[in-house]
């Protein structure tokens, strides 16, 4: 589900793989690392790099190189997806711990919707939304709630988020009226 999420939400940050050529410096790029993810990234590019090269080194072939960079990288992210689908024992238990609902404590807010979750994971992490701008986007009653919710997933998922400069939630300040002496 992650994984599909980013090649349909996001297909920049698929291309963005075959750019860089490198697992470990794409996992850099988006300050997050997992065991399951480095062997994923490693077979796209084993299955995608060629198409991506060919395509980059024949640009006047297309109207739009950019776009299809963008849609081939997307393609090939897909076939993984779906090769590690049929023959991978780590997507079956990936499936099964991301499947349907995840236990949360917090009953304010229905955060248990696995698609949701990693929706608004990916799109934080890959598409550089604000919690903020998700939590608007959801219709949310806070970004808190967002970040808690899209932190959750990650760790059910076995994905570490490295700390990321600039990144930080917005700042709410709440001004007090002061009081004078007279």
């Amino acid at each position: 589900m992650f994984l599909e999420q980013i090649a349909t939400e996001t297909p920049e940050a698929a291309a963005a793989l075959f750019e860089l050529r490198d697992a470990k410096a794409w996992q850099e790029k988006y300050h997050v690392s997992a065991g399951w993810l480095d062997a994923f990234l490693t077979a796209a590019l084993d299955r995608g790099q060629d198409r991506f090269d060919w395509i980059t080194a024949k640009p006047n072939y297309f109207d739009n190189p950019t776009q299809m960079l963008v849609s081939a990288s997307a393609t090939a992210w897909k076939q993984v997806i779906t090769s590690f689908k049929a023959s991978h024992v780590i997507w079956r238990e990936l499936e099964k711990a991301g499947k349907g609902r995840i236990i949360y404590s917090d009953p304010t807010e229905d955060k248990r919707n696995a698609r949701r979750a990693c929706g608004w994971l990916v799109s934080w992490l890959f598409a550089r939304m604000s919690y903020e701008a998700i939590q608007i986007a959801a219709g949310v009653a806070s970004w808190q709630i967002v970040e808690r919710t899209a932190k959750k997933f990650a760790k059910t998922i076995g994905l570490k988020i490295e700390p990321q400069q600039g990144r930080r939630p917005p700042q709410h300040t709440h001004l007090r009226k002061s009081k004078k002496k007279s």
